[in-house]
């Protein structure tokens, strides 16, 4: 079963990040998409809400993960949280070791939910 997970992309617009993602992500079977935003937030400043498709697989969630912290390390940026719906957290620093990345991921998959965070 696949799950839709949000994005945010921390100082970066949707659609910068989408380019960059699909780009890094393509051949992992993670699916990125830009939606246009609910009729809650048509007059908040976000334009379109990033979202990730993900397998049931840990190695699609791994990928997503991955491809994430590649691109923080070549922006220089400094983690990724996931944030499952009761508030409980997983973050992943750039320039985290695969095996540690990996324990870390199974975490973040056990949460309800999900909404993965960019913080810069």
């Amino acid at each position: 079963m696949a799950s839709e997970i949000r994005i945010v992309p921390g100082n970066r617009s949707a659609e910068e990040m989408y380019a960059e993602l699909a780009l890094a992500l393509a051949g992992t079977g993670v699916e990125i998409r830009l939606d246009e935003p609910s009729a809650r937030t048509r007059f908040a400043l976000e334009t379109a809400v990033l979202v990730a498709v993900v397998g049931a697989s840990s190695a699609a969630f791994t990928a997503l993960i991955t491809g994430l912290l590649k691109l923080l390390e070549k922006r220089r940026e400094q983690k990724v949280v996931v944030r499952g719906k009761d508030g409980a957290s997983v973050e992943f620093p750039a320039g985290l070791p695969p095996a540690e990345q990996q324990r870390l991921v199974e975490l973040a998959r056990s949460l309800d939910r999900p909404q993965i965070e960019i913080v810069p």
